[in-house]
């Protein structure tokens, strides 16, 4: 719809999230009673949302003088 949703998280970032979150864990064999390890897998996920928000900003032709 060309809208950013507002006061939901984004659906594309909550499924990447979720997708990385489940493969970090599952590379790093973290089982389900490994509170600390999951937390960390999610902070891995969150850097890696954060990494494609800013990929995405950057590849905007505005935003060209950025990266020079």
């Amino acid at each position: 719809m060309g809208k950013a949703p507002i006061n939901f998280p984004c659906p594309i970032e909550k499924d990447l999230l979720i997708t990385t979150t489940v493969r970090y864990a599952k590379d790093l064999n973290v089982g389900p009673d490994d509170w600390i390890d999951i937390q960390m897998c999610k902070e891995l996920g969150e850097l890696e949302v954060l990494e494609w928000r800013a990929s995405a900003i950057l590849a905007k032709p505005e935003n060209a003088t950025l990266i020079k």
